[in-house]
């Protein structure tokens, strides 16, 4: 969904768990449709942000664990800071907990980039590679936004691939 955003030069801002519904699908049984939600927040790509440099505006203010280097740096998100939030929810989803969830100040840890690495805690049906997905996750937590990867990068390391050009592979899942 991010991807799609982006690729529609829109940039969420205020990613969160509470921005994300899961939709059952009547189509298919046990199946669900992620649906992006709150995009009052929202930006295009390529304008300032209305509260960016404007003192009549009470500025951006965000969510807590969900801000990116930039929000709490004081500057206006763009694609990158959407997947550093996307990547903190892979981190929460796939690996067990939040990356900063023990740090005391969160904005400083994410300014240097202290968190706790991500890895996966149970293999995930249809990802071919999943070292490259740790690793992916672990860059979109960068502090730097120039070193995240994009998010069609995390789409496709999430939907059965590995890295580009890279046949999907079946990965066995462990029995429940």
């Amino acid at each position: 969904g991010i991807s799609a955003l982006h690729g529609q030069k829109i940039v969420h801002t205020d990613l969160k768990p509470d921005n994300l519904l899961l939709i059952p699908n009547a189509h298919a049984s046990g199946e669900y449709h992620l649906k992006i939600i709150d995009l009052d927040w929202s930006i295009f790509a390529d304008q300032h942000a209305p509260w960016h440099g404007d003192s009549s505006h009470d500025g951006y203010v965000g969510t807590p664990m969900y801000m990116s280097p930039e929000h709490v740096s004081g500057q206006v998100p763009d694609e990158r800071s959407d997947v550093f939030t996307c990547a903190l929810m892979l981190a929460e989803l796939l690996g067990g907990g939040h990356p900063f969830a023990s740090v005391s100040n969160y904005p400083e840890a994410i300014k240097r980039g202290a968190f706790e690495r991500f890895r996966l805690v149970q293999a995930v049906p249809k990802v071919a590679n999943t070292p490259y997905l740790e690793e992916l996750v672990n860059r979109a937590l960068a502090p730097d936004a120039a070193e995240r990867p994009t998010a069609a990068e995390l789409r496709f390391a999430l939907f059965g691939h590995g890295k580009a050009g890279e046949a999907a592979r079946p990965v066995p899942v462990p029995a429940p």
